[in-house]
């Protein structure tokens, strides 16, 4: 079934090429989900063009290759009603509504725990069972029935192996968020904490506006990719100060014709001599 994998291979290139575009994920989730909506409808196409030649091809096409593209259907499809329904307020009602559906993917586990372990454990016993199709309905679960649900194209299992592949990333998915919202909060109560602690600058804003293009332009932040507006209102916030219009400051600073960096080079003597005084002390004792 080689022609099934290039279809994989094709989907997941286009998936890579829309994540370069940096869309919100919201419409990420719907732009992909037409993608893999499509190439599903041309696996199906191609399932009818190629009947299967043995029990075992048709086996391993609806435990192992059809999950795969079902799959990435369910999730984006349910990434996407996630983020619908996400709510709008504090990072605590966010954080009950995450939990939440991570209990819900807890419960069809445990709804479908038989099949689960089946699936963990690598087995194979009842893979006629699961995986061959039923022509005539009798073996039909309504519990894991889909709407559009197609004697000929589908197994009732083979859906619920896609289900399980798409649950264990939504819950990867599921969990990040969480993690965001959490490093977001441990930042805001930094941030306060800094604000508590009433650090002002108390010297010359040239002075300090001198420091924050020497530091820039030394590349010491973001791997020297901050520019010095990020820059400036850090230092702000930080030191409790309004910069003003830093640039024309920038600008006085460049053209004096005497000791242009005159804060740093004094910063650097004071903390040189800081250094002798240490020296000097620890030889007398």
């Amino acid at each position: 079934m080689e022609m099934t994998e290039k279809m994989m291979g094709q989907l997941q290139r286009q998936l890579h090429e829309l994540e370069k575009e940096q869309l919100n994920i919201m419409c990420f989730s719907k732009r992909s989900l037409v993608l893999a909506n499509q190439t599903m409808s041309e696996l199906k196409d191609w399932l009818r063009e190629h009947p299967f030649q043995s029990n075992e091809e048709e086996i391993r096409f609806f435990k192992e290759i059809k999950p795969r593209f079902s799959a990435l259907v369910i999730y984006h499809s349910e990434v996407l009603r996630v983020e619908t329904y996400r709510p709008l307020g504090k990072d605590k009602m966010v954080k009950k509504y995450l939990v939440r559906e991570m209990e819900r993917l807890k419960e069809h586990a445990e709804q479908h725990r038989d099949f689960y372990r089946y699936h963990l454990t690598a087995e194979t016993y009842l893979d006629d069972k699961y995986f061959l199709r039923d022509t005539d309905g009798r073996q039909l679960d309504t519990h894991i029935l889909h709407p559009d649900y197609d004697l000929e194209y589908s197994t009732v299992h083979s859906h619920l192996m896609a289900t399980i592949i798409a649950h264990t990333r939504l819950q990867t998915y599921l969990e990040e968020q969480l993690v965001r919202l959490t490093t977001e909060e441990c930042k805001q109560s930094f941030i306060r904490k800094l604000s508590d602690l009433k650090l002002v600058w108390t010297g010359p804003k040239a002075a300090l506006i001198e420091l924050m293009y020497g530091l820039q332009t030394s590349g010491v932040f973001n791997e020297a990719k901050a520019d010095i507006k990020q820059i400036a209102a850090v230092f702000e916030s930080v030191f409790n100060i309004e910069l003003g219009d830093y640039y024309r400051t920038y600008q006085a600073i460049r053209i004096r014709k005497k000791n242009r960096t005159s804060f740093i080079d004094g910063m650097r003597d004071n903390l040189v001599q800081r250094m002798d005084d240490a020296d000097d002390r620890s030889f007398m004792h």
